[in-house]
């Protein structure tokens, strides 16, 4: 259910996702983690960066980490 919802919430952005997505990013499904990290790239809110930051500080999964990598590249233009 939540990996559905953070798919859904990427084809919805809305910075009132910030919170509730940034939440998810402590969850032991990485392919969450995946779905949440895509979905927050979506807002347009600077906010975004730092929970990206945060979650990369914390990421293991190398697929994660190569994905929050390539956004936090296009975000910091």
């Amino acid at each position: 259910m939540r990996y559905w919802s953070s798919q859904i919430a990427s084809s919805f952005p809305d910075q009132k996702l910030i919170e509730p997505l940034a939440q998810l990013l402590t969850d032991k499904a990485s392919d969450l983690r995946y779905a949440v990290i895509v979905a927050l790239a979506e807002i347009n809110d600077m906010r975004v960066l730092d929970v990206i930051k945060n979650a990369q500080k914390q990421e293991e999964e190398t697929e994660v980490i190569e994905l929050i990598e390539e956004i936090m590249s296009n975000l910091e233009i």
